[in-house]
């Protein structure tokens, strides 16, 4: 555990990195590795069951998302509760994913 750039740290978030790609395919039943930005939308659609899915739609509709802006921010949260090996995003991992989707709107 070092500063940031010293080599172990690198590692560990190498690690923290593939672990969280693993919890995704192993969601997503994929024979492959998939990643969350892979994911089709009708699967993350049915993901929302696994979600704060009232407090997402309240957000989600308060920040007035288009259906591409909901899909980003679907893609986020798994992907942030991954990371965090979360079972499932929970609130704050919604609010992180609308933070960072909201923020990168009209960018590339």
């Amino acid at each position: 555990q070092g500063p940031p750039g010293h080599p172990d740290r690198g590692t560990r978030l190498a690690a923290q990195v593939a672990q969280a790609r693993q919890r995704a395919t192993t969601r997503w039943a994929c024979p492959q590795p998939m990643p969350n930005a892979e994911v089709e939308p009708t699967r993350l659609h049915r993901s929302i069951d696994l979600l704060p899915a009232p407090y997402l739609r309240r957000r989600a509709e308060a920040m007035r998302l288009t259906r591409r802006g909901w899909l980003r921010v679907l893609r986020l949260a798994w992907t942030i509760a991954d990371l965090a090996a979360h079972p499932r995003p929970d609130q704050t991992d919604v609010d992180e994913a609308i933070a960072w989707a909201t923020a990168t709107i009209g960018q590339p």
